[in-house]
Order: structure tokens, then sequence, then C-alpha cells
């Protein structure tokens, strides 16, 4: 296709690119078709796609100074992108992909002004991005991908804020993501893919307020990927085959914070026994399903989980939920099932009748039953193991432990029948939906459930917890659960839910009308006498959450704090606590700064309200 604009284009010009490209058959052909036509004249635009041209690029193209739009894509050629391209002022467009180029970026094309779209994509570029391209402050789209560029992103990146795509992918980059790509407030796609980009993912970047579009796979990255970025909705957010990034202590519906280990079909239809996570790791008796390259929304994108053995849609995964059995005081004589391991014959006789069912989630063997810290981590994942599956059993008897009226006033129980209530959206009508079933072992009966628990009955905190040491310990679920459903659209299937959660979120307030309470995260920096107000126990130096109030001696141990309810300006709930190493902006003063262990602050988990010590004490 041939179609070139220009206004008033001398002869001259025309006949000095005629000149330089007459020994080329292909060129010169393609070039007198063109300059032949009257609406080359009259026109800004020139086309040479796909025409199988050879050689070099022209330098005299560089006098057609009134182009806009230059295109010589899909063709063969070779050599280096002339300087003399920098001297076309009024070129909006430049289109040179999948040639065979080589050499450097000139930097004469940070002179190009008008410039609104860069394409040099696919090609055999090398050496390092010059930082004039940081010049071209009119730049919407800049293509650089699938050549063999070297050295660092440039700094001055963060000057092209009308920039909308900027695509890197497949280079070999190396030092750190700049952090001035926080300024590009324009940015939706964002390719740094397949290079060797490390350190860590700059926060700035999870701000970006028009960012759909994040590829990361695939480089040296490594530090706690920011909660901006995980939280997120309607983002393709992909960062597998990094160094070392994690999701550190922040809660995901997405991404788990402990890997997402299941039980085959074949293994659980074999077993004797429920084992522990840690002896069925040893014994190979565990599958791990991975998010597809990392990809935020793997399953409910595409409703289908691409895991590392096969295609696994999500009603092929199970989620076993149940009453404990054996329950003790000491984790070690705890199991699951009876001595007459009925549960196991349950859940193995049900797989037998269901073949389409092909892996299980159980807690026992999928969670880790010998780390505190490992089994934290598991149980801030229960809300993305609970959505990652299609279909919850519920498995009960007539009596004893097995028995549905004791399963619903379990607090862990109805924690995991909350999380299947969370309405991941499908479509812009529909939800993506955990099918409850209930199963009676002693009937023999399976059937469909729509709503098992309703009203207060979703509240894990009001139910019952055989260690009650285990309530403190699903805090952080319920707050991101909260967090996530008031986030989301209402509807009639998920607001009692919402409801309750919001009301329930666990941050107290000083009865005197003193204001929030304060969190420490060691005991050790309250003075006066180490005792709970509400239930008058006292309090261990090395506990791990105290509540107290900064002007009387009022304090709470952790297992009382869910009780009461604080509130931030905006009608949510508000948390204190002390943390080191932590970067706030305070909402009321606009100052900035770092808390440390002796310097509160403030902030709301349902909105970005901060308040630092001084403000805070307002709300």
């Amino acid at each position: 296709m041939f179609t070139h604009s220009k206004e008033n284009l001398s002869s001259q010009h025309i006949q000095v690119v005629l000149a330089e490209v007459q020994n080329n058959e292909r060129w010169r052909v393609a070039l007198k078709k063109a300059f032949g036509t009257t609406a080359f004249k009259h026109q800004h635009v020139l086309e040479v796609e796909n025409n199988n041209l050879l050689g070099r690029i022209p330098p005299s193209l560089g006098q057609l100074c009134f182009l806009q739009k230059l295109s010589l894509s899909f063709n063969p050629l070779g050599g280096c992108i002339p300087d003399a391209i920098g001297s076309l002022s009024r070129l909006r467009e430049l289109y040179l992909i999948d040639n065979q180029l080589t050499g450097n970026i000139p930097a004469a094309l940070g002179r190009l002004s008008s410039l609104q779209v860069l394409r040099l994509d696919a090609n055999l570029l090398t050496g390092a991005i010059p930082v004039e391209l940081g010049n071209l402050s009119s730049l919407q789209e800049l293509w650089l991908d699938r050549n063999q560029l070297t050295g660092t992103i440039p700094d001055a990146f963060g000057n092209l804020t009308n920039l909308v795509a900027l695509d890197i992918y497949h280079n070999q980059l190396t030092g750190p993501i700049p952090v001035s790509l926080g300024n590009l407030s324009a940015l939706q796609l964002l390719h740094l893919d397949e290079n060797q980009l490390s350190e860590t993912i700059p926060t700035e970047i999870g701000n970006l307020p028009a960012l759909r579009i994040l590829h990361l796979q695939k480089n040296f990255l490594e530090g706690e990927i920011p909660a901006s970025l995980l939280r997120r909705t309607n983002f393709d957010f992909i960062f597998s085959d990094n160094r070392g990034l994690t999701t550190g202590e922040c809660i995901t519906l997405e991404v788990p914070q402990f890997p997402f280990y299941v039980v085959s079909r074949e293994v659980l239809l074999r077993l004797n026994r429920l084992e522990t996570h840690e002896f069925a790791k040893k014994m190979d008796n565990l599958t791990l399903l991975k998010p597809f390259y990392g990809q935020v929304f793997f399953a409910w994108q595409t409703e289908e989980f691409v895991r590392v053995a096969a295609n696994i849609r999500r009603e092929n995964l199970v989620f076993f939920s149940h009453r404990w059995l054996t329950p003790h005081s000491n984790p070690t004589l705890a199991h699951p099932d009876d001595e007459n391991n009925s549960k196991l014959a349950h859940m193995q006789r049900l797989a037998g009748e269901h073949p389409e069912w092909r892996f299980f989630w159980i807690d026992y063997l999928c969670v880790p039953q010998e780390n505190p810290g490992e089994q934290q981590k598991a149980i801030n994942s229960l809300p993305h193991y609970v959505k990652s599956c299609g279909i919850m059993v519920t498995l009960c008897g007539n009596t004893g432990q097995s028995c549905i009226d004791v399963y619903q006033k379990r607090g862990w129980c109805r924690l995991e029948q909350l999380s299947s209530k969370i309405p991941v959206p499908k479509s812009s009508e529909d939800f993506f939906e955990t099918v409850l079933f209930i199963a009676n072992k002693d009937e023999g009966s399976f059937e469909q459930i729509r709503n098992q628990l309703s009203g207060s009955d979703l509240n894990p905190l009001e139910g019952i917890f055989f260690d009650d040491s285990d309530r403190p310990r699903v805090r952080k679920c319920i707050a991101f659960l909260c967090e996530y459903m008031l986030a989301g659209e209402q509807t009639e299937l998920f607001e009692p839910a919402q409801h309750i959660i919001a009301s329930k979120l666990l941050n107290p307030t000083c009865p005197e009308s003193h204001g929030p309470l304060q969190g420490s995260l060691s005991s050790r920096h309250i003075s006066g006498q180490l005792c709970c107000n509400l239930c008058e126990t006292s309090i261990s130096k090395e506990s791990a959450d105290v509540w107290f109030c900064q002007v009387c001696e009022f304090k709470l141990c952790d297992l009382c704090a869910y009780k009461v309810h604080p509130h931030c300006p905006h009608d949510h709930a508000m948390l204190w606590i002390r943390k080191s190493d932590f970067h706030f902006l305070c909402s009321v003063c606009e100052t900035s700064g770092l808390s440390t262990p002796k310097t509160p602050i403030a902030f709301c988990k349902l909105c970005c309200f901060c308040a630092c010590s001084s403000c805070a004490l307002s709300y």
C-alpha cells in the first residue's frame, strides 16, 4: 500500500530520493509509483510496507520535511536507522517494524518533537536506549521490543507523561525499573518482560491510575510485590520466573501467600489414612498448582487453570470443608479423622462417584502442620484456595463432631463458607460461583445448597474455635474479605456477607472516648501493668499484638480486640499500628515520613486515608 502525503513537496527533494535508490530496483519502482500519484503532494503519509524492500533506508528520506507518517514496516531492510530521519520535524508516526535493522537507535530521533508513535520492534538493534528519547514529550506509544538492546531503562522516560504504551519486552536490559516511570499517569500498557532487570518493583508503579497491563516475567526482580498491584481488579499482571518476588504480607484473592497444593484423585483413592502436609509432600503425594505465568485473575479470565501438568477447569477442583473429628490441645495428637478413618472413606466414596473431580484441597494435607509461620500464610490464602475451586463439599454426619449443627458453629468452617461467597466478576452482569454441596455420610446423601450459612452465621469471629488462640489468626483474612467485598458491586446474593464482614473489622477503640487504640507489635513497648481490661488476663511480654490507649492505661489482649470497632472519617474502620520502615503521606497535613516503633501512624484498611501521630488524634 502506498499512500504518501506531503504538502508541496518540491520535485527537487523527490529527485534526490530517487537518485539515491536508482541502483535498487525494488526501491526505485516502489517510490516512483508513490511519487507519481497526485495525492502525494497533498497528503502527509508515506507507507511502503510489505514490499520486500532490500538494502538500507535512504537517508535522503530525511529531506521530505513535511511527512507526518513514515512506515517502512515488514521489509527485510538492513543497516542502521539514518540520523537524517531525525530531521522530519513534523513527523507524528514512525513505523519500522519487523525488519533487520542493526546498530544503535539514533539519538537524533529525540529531535522529533511532534512524534506520537515510535515503533522499532522486531529488529536487530543493539546498544543502549538513548536518553534523548525522553525528550519526546508528545509520544504516546513506544515499542522497542524484540531487539538486542542493552544497558538500563533511561530515567528520562519518566518525562513521557503522555505515554500510553511502553513495550521493551525481550531485550537484554539490566538494572532496576526506574522509579520515574511512576510519573506516567496515562500509561496503560507496560511490558518489561524477558530482560535482566533486577532489584525491586517500585511502589510508584502500583500507583499508576490507568495501568491495565503489566508484564514483568523472566527477569531477576526480587522483594515484595507492591500490594497495590496485587489488589487491582481487571488487571493483567504477569510476574513469574523472577529471582525472588513474593507477595509479602499482602493477602489477595488472586495470588496465595502459601502455594496452592492439592491431592490428585489417584492419590486420594489409595490413601489408608489422612496424612500431614509435611508427610504427604515428602511422599510426593501432592500436586502444586501455580497460576499460569504468575498471572493475576488467571482463573476467572479464561474459566480455566493452565497448570504444570494439564488444563484444569474450576469444576475439576474440589474443596472439602469439614469439622475435625479428633481435636486436641496438643497439635501432634489432633487429627481430622476418627480412628476408623470414616472421613477418608467418605471422601473416597464421593471421589469414586464423581470421576470429573480431578483434584482435591484437604486442609490436613495441603496446609503446613508443623511450621506456624507457613501455616499462617496458608490461612491467609484460604480465599484463594476456595475461589480457585469450582466446587465446595461440606462433609457431615448425623451425630457427634460430624453433625451439621456443630459444623455451622465452628469459626474455621464459617471462614471457608464465607470465602465461597466472594463475588468474583465473570462479566458486567455475572459472577463466577463456587457451587456448594453438602454430603451426609450417614444418610449417603449429596445435594446442592444455595445458602448454607446466612446472616450472623457468616461471621467467623463469632464462631467457636477449639483453641481460642486461633481466633486472632483469622483477623487479617477477615479484614481482606471485608475490603474486597466492599470494593465490589453490591448484589442480593452477597449483600448479607458484605454487611456482616463490614461490621466486624478487628480494630478496637478506647471506651473513654480517647479514640482508636494503638496496636503494638510487641508488648515490651508498653508501660504499666500488662493486663487485659476486658478479660482481666495478664498479657505476656512476648505477645505479638497488644492494643492500648495513648491517653489512659486501657489495654486489650489480641483475643479481645476484635470485639470493639473504631471508625475512619469515611465511615470505615481504622487501625492504629506501630511499624518500622513504613513510608506514609498524611492525608490531613500532607506531610510524609517514615514511621518507627515509637512513632505510630493511623491508616484505614478500606481507603487511602492515613494520618500521622499528631493529626490522628482528631479522628
